[in-house]
This record gives structure tokens, C-alpha cells and sequence, in this order.
């Protein structure tokens, strides 16, 4: 039994965050195309259970006299509505693809994004029937869902960069915002909290101006020392960020904080990704995990690891890092958060722990509990009535309720799959997901989904991004920016000794490569004018002749950029940014221009046809 307010342990402090007000106003995209008339006439019966967190495959009401839960089931492709009582299904419906994240609106619809097919599913729950009554269309891989009090959805698309604010009468208008907006959070009528997987920031989106007020920087510099001698100044970058929750006057962003080590100068070498060791200090952790609280106020944003908290204007004095214990792993891999009073709760991808944190939004203290639950939890919920927490455990399939006064009394709801996965492919998406690093990191620590951290880490050879996992690998080889390995088995063979893991054995490393090599491309849709015009340029201007189809020749090239690299595929290419092997330019508009007659026969295009291989470049 762990007491309601006992005493925390492990959570997390770093030091400071530069906030920066937005240059210039995000200009207002091209608005998607307006949805049809909702046939959602009827009122839905659906209650909405506030967990004061942002949106997740789960989400919580009341249906009549009893609490359900809406589940977006990914490995089904489908939604249900469960009985929390008895784990009945009330509801169901089943989708053309694997649906992302659910939520429900004030007035009891439910909606749930599907960003495999640029859209939202509208349904509603009416004398016992779950029924879809209406799909918006939202271009880029649609996630993270918000509903306002005047009933606008509001949704983040990861691929397309966007916030997009589709009201029930009228036009929607879309915003941009910065790469890989996972997780949106409404503070007030009118504004829009974002959080980034990648990229090391926060947004700020004014939702009446339609423009991104702010941006906070989640980038900082970190003083390592041996003993009280200072010897190095380490970047650090926020990642990870998938998910926030209202803490009092603050929002909570649970992250990992992640050292990729200096590249600035393009001369660090290491034996390993990032600074596994800083000039005599053993033991320097490359992933921290991090609880950001990002005040409301406009206040410069704190941060907690391990035991302290920092504010932004300080910095922070390492002297090593000090291994967690075999019994408490990190949370490398947050993927949920709820509130309940003072209660942060936060889903634990990889370890399977729902870790319980008690204080309000200044972080002031620390951990309080951690809870076993079954394989795979990527979504937290909390009923604050009932005072319990529900997560779901996709791997397992299995709904966890948990009383937060005495965990030791959770029940466990276990859901038969209508499309069982197959064992092979289940154990390769499990050891991805499972810490191997020597500071707890996954294979989806550098590759979340599928796809790149963001970061460019020092390495043997330089400088180096993560690539694009998600559609890259079939028909690929030789792998690795040097093109160095014939085989994934090799690559793994190289990149486990760097990560300061034990060699894998083949029998978790066949499911391993099963399970990546099987991660799916984004889905194509029929292009517009302005995309097939790019397709043509893509060919006009030689980009094809590497790159036939989006794909890769097997080669290495030297195209400027300080040596002969292999030669990537370019599936979900406008998830990938920073782009080259070095990371080196932030925007495909640089790549286009800043390698010309380097890299194809680019520097021909007018403005206007950069644009449009841009729009096409962005739909592989």
C-alpha cells in the first residue's frame, strides 16, 4: 500500500530555458478544404471525465450511471467504449486505418484521428449505439485533438506542421508551427499550448489572432565539472515532449532531456552517440528524464531532474551522473499525463510504470510512487470523483484501473484483440521500445514512431542525425550514413557497442528487424495541381536519378557537405528535419537552394518551382 501523500523519489531538474518572443507572426496557411454539414444531429449521451491533460488514445466520460472508456485502439483499427466496472464493450467501431488519439467534447461527441488518412472522425453514443455521424479533412497526419468551449476542434498535424481550428459553422484556418507538434492543450478561450516530440520547444498559439504568439526555447547548456573544476559546456535539447496537463498556473510537459554532445565546430569524435564520457568524468548521461513546468504567467520555465529544480536564468553544475537504480529505471519514453488535485501522473513507455508525482506547477517536489502495469502504456487518464487512474496498455491490451490512495487494489481489464498481431512482429515492437542503452535509452529514444529525434549527435565519424526508420528499409542496404553496413543484423552489430549496450542476441534481433522493417510509410493520397507540378520538377530536375521514386540508388555521394554519404530514402521526408547527415540546414527550402548544382540540377527552379517541389517533396 503506498499512502496518498507520501514521500516522492525520482523525477528530474536542469537548468535554463531561453524564451524568446516569435519574430514575426506565423502566417495563416491555406485554409483545408471547409467539412460537410455534420450529420451529428443527434445528442450524444456521452459525458466527458476531465483529466486536465491533453489528448491521448484514451479518454474518459460518463455514459448514464456508468464511467467508460474511449479507447483509440491502434492494433485493431478501431474505437471502443468499455465499461469500467466490469470491462464490457458498450460500443465499437472499426476504421480503415489505425486511429491516433480520441477525445470528447463538452457536448458529448467523441472525436478521433486518423493520421494515416488526413482526418477526424466525428461519432456520437446515443441510446447505446456508437456511430461516426461526420470526417474533417486535415492534411498532414492529424494527432494531437483539443475541443474550445464554442465547440471549434482544434488539431495538430505532426507531418504537415500545423494547428488547425475547424469551428462548427464557418471556414477552418490553419496556423504553422514548428516540426512535429505531438500534443496541444487549451489554457483558456483562447489560448493554445504545444508541445514539439522534436525540436526543443513550446508554443504559444493565440487562437483568436491565429498566430503562434510565442515560442519557448527548451535548448539549454550544461557546466560539467570534475570536482569543483568546470571543463566542459554541454548542449542539451529537450525531446520526447508528448503530452501536457494543467497543474495549477502552470502546465506540466513530462520530456527527456537528451545530450547529443558538441557538434557545433564539426570536430567532436566519440566512441559512442553523444558524450557517453566528458574528459575524465565517467558516468555522464546522455537521457535525463524531465518534468518542464511552463508558467502561464509568461514566466521563464523550470525544469526538475532527479532531485532539484532549476530555473530558467541558472545554470546547471554537473559532476557526473549517478545510475539509476536496477529497481526504479528512467522514464525515457513519456507518452501520457493526467492530474489529479496535486497529482501529476505520467505513462511510461518501455519500463511500464505509471509514475505518480505530488506538488503543484512549481515542481517543488518530487516523486511519490511508481506502479507496475502491463506491457505498453501509452495513455493515462485520471477520474478525480473516483480518485483513480486509468491507463491503457496497448502491448498487452489490457485497461488498468487504479485507485490512487491504495494502487495495491488495481483491477485489471484485459481486451481480446478482433486483429491478433503476429508474435514475431509483437516481441520486435516490444525490445524497441525496451531500455538498452547504458543510460536507459530505446531504439525509440532516437527513432520515435518510427522516426528521428531531431538531433545530431557526435559520433565516430562526425557529426550524425538519426534517419527516418518508417518506410526506409526494405530494398535499402547498404545502411548507416556511410553506407558501412551490408545488413541491418550489421548495423545493429555496430550501433549497440555506441549505445553502451550488451550485443543482442539473434533472437531478440530477428523480431527486432521484423518489427522496424515492417514500420509503414506514410500513407499516399491523391496529389493536388501544385503537387503534381513539384512530381514533375522532382524529375526535371534530376532529383530522380538518385532518388527514383522517393526511394534511394544504394550509393554514396559527395553533394558539398565534407565527404561521400549514402544516398536516404526520402519517405516521410517533411518529418525528418534538420536535413543532411550533419543536420546542417533546418528547412527543405535550404537543401534545395544552398546545394545547387551540387545536388541535382536544382538551380534552375524560379521561386515558384521550389515551392512546388517543396509541396511535393512533403507528401512522400
Amino acid at each position: 500500500m503506498v499512502p496518498r501523500r507520501a514521500s516522492f523519489l525520482l523525477l528530474v531538474t536542469v537548468a535554463g530555458c531561453l524564451q524568446k518572443e516569435a519574430p514575426e507572426p506565423v502566417p495563416v496557411l491555406a485554409a483545408p478544404q471547409a467539412p460537410p454539414p455534420s450529420a451529428c444531429s443527434s445528442p450524444s449521451e456521452l459525458v466527458p471525465i476531465d483529466s486536465k491533460g491533453s489528448s491521448s488514445p484514451l479518454a474518459l466520460a460518463r455514459l448514464g450511471g456508468r464511467r467508460v472508456a474511449l479507447l483509440a485502439d491502434e492494433d485493431d483499427a478501431a474505437l471502443r467504449v468499455v465499461e469500467l466496472e466490469g470491462g464490457r464493450i458498450l460500443g465499437s467501431v472499426s476504421f480503415e486505418a489505425a486511429p491516433g488519439h480520441v477525445i470528447v467534447s463538452r457536448d458529448g461527441r467523441a472525436f478521433v484521428s486518423l493520421p494515416e488518412l488526413d482526418s477526424v472522425v466525428e461519432l456520437t453514443m446515443s441510446k447505446g449505439v456508437l456511430s461516426e455521424c461526420g470526417r474533417t479533412s486535415t492534411k498532414g497526419d492529424p494527432l494531437a485533438l483539443a475541443v474550445t468551449d464554442d465547440a471549434t476542434l482544434v488539431v495538430a498535424t505532426r507531418g504537415g506542421h500545423t494547428l488547425t481550428m475547424v469551428p462548427r459553422k464557418g471556414p477552418p484556418a490553419t496556423i504553422g508551427l514548428s516540426p512535429d507538434p505531438t500534443a496541444v492543450l487549451l489554457s483558456g478561450p483562447k489560448t493554445a499550448i504545444v508541445a514539439h516530440g522534436a525540436g526543443s520547444v513550446v508554443s504559444v498559439v493565440d487562437l483568436e489572432r491565429h498566430i503562434v504568439a510565442r515560442e519557448v526555447s527548451l535548448a539549454w547548456r550544461d557546466r560539467i565539472g570534475v570536482g569543483t573544476v568546470p571543463v566542459a559546456d554541454m548542449p542539451r535539447f529537450a525531446v520526447q515532449a508528448r503530452s501536457l496537463a494543467s497543474m495549477g498556473n502552470a502546465i506540466a510537459i513530462p520530456l527527456v532531456v537528451a545530450y547529443p554532445g558538441e557538434t557545433r565546430l564539426n570536430v567532436t569524435f566519440t566512441s559512442g552517440y553523444g558524450p557517453a564520457s566528458v574528459r575524465g568524468v565517467d558516468g555522464y548521461f546522455p537521457h535525463e528524464a524531465a518534468i518542464a513546468s511552463l508558467g502561464l504567467d509568461g514566466a521563464a520555465p523550470r525544469l526538475r531532474l532527479h532531485h532539484e529544480v532549476v530555473a530558467e536564468h541558472k545554470q546547471r553544475y554537473s559532476v557526473g551522473r549517478i545510475a539509476s537504480p536496477p529497481d526504479r529505471p528512467p522514464c525515457l519514453l513519456p507518452r501520457s499525463t493526467a492530474v489529479d488535485g496535486t497529482t501529476l501522473a505520467v505513462a511510461c513507455l518501455g519500463i511500464d510504470r505509471l509514475l505518480l508525482f505530488s506538488g503543484d506547477g512549481t515542481l517543488e517536489h518530487a516523486e511519490r510512487a511508481r506502479i507496475e502495469v502491463p506491457a505498453g502504456p501509452v495513455a493515462v487518464a485520471i477520474d478525480p470523483a473516483a480518485d483513480e487512474a486509468v491507463v491503457w496498455s496497448q502491448f498487452a491490451r489490457v485497461l488498468s484501473v487504479i485507485p490512487l490512495a491504495d494502487p495495491s487494489h488495481a483491477r485489471a481489464l484485459p481486451l481480446a484483440a478482433d486483429r491478433p498481431r503476429d508474435a514475431v512482429w509483437a516481441a520486435g515492437r516490444a525490445t524497441f521500445h525496451s531500455p538498452i542503452g547504458f543510460d536507459g535509452r530505446a531504439c525509440a529514444s532516437c527513432h520515435p514512431d518510427g522516426g528521428s529525434d531531431g538531433l545530431v549527435w557526435s559520433s565516430p565519424h562526425g557529426p550524425m542525425q538519426p534517419p527516418v526508420l518508417a518506410g526506409r528499409l526494405e530494398h535499402t542496404a547498404p545502411f548507416g550514413w556511410l553506407g558501412g553496413a551490408p545488413t541491418l543484423e550489421a548495423h545493429l552489430g555496430q550501433t549497440m557497442p555506441r549505445l553502451g549496450a550488451k550485443p543482442m542476441p539473434k533472437e531478440t534481433m530477428a523480431p527486432l528487424i521484423a518489427y522496424v522493417v515492417a514500420l509503414p510509410p506514410r500513407a499516399k493520397r491523391p496529389l493536388d495541381a501544385l503537387e503534381k507540378r513539384g512530381r514533375a520538377l522532382f524529375v526535371s530536375a534530376e532529383c530522380a536519378n538518385c532518388h527514383e521514386k522517393g526511394g534511394t540508388d544504394g550509393l554514396r555521394h559527395d553533394v558539398g557537405t565534407g565527404g561521400s554519404f549514402d544516398t536516404p530514402s526520402l519517405a516521410s521526408l517533411s518529418n525528418s528535419a534538420p536535413y543532411m547527415h550533419d543536420g546542417r540546414f533546418g528547412t527543405l527550402r535550404e537543401v534545395i537552394v544552398q546545394t545547387a548544382g551540387k545536388m541535382g540540377a536544382a538551380d534552375h527552379l524560379s521561386e515558384d518551382e521550389v515551392k512546388a517541389l517543396i509541396a511535393y517533396l512533403e507528401t512522400l
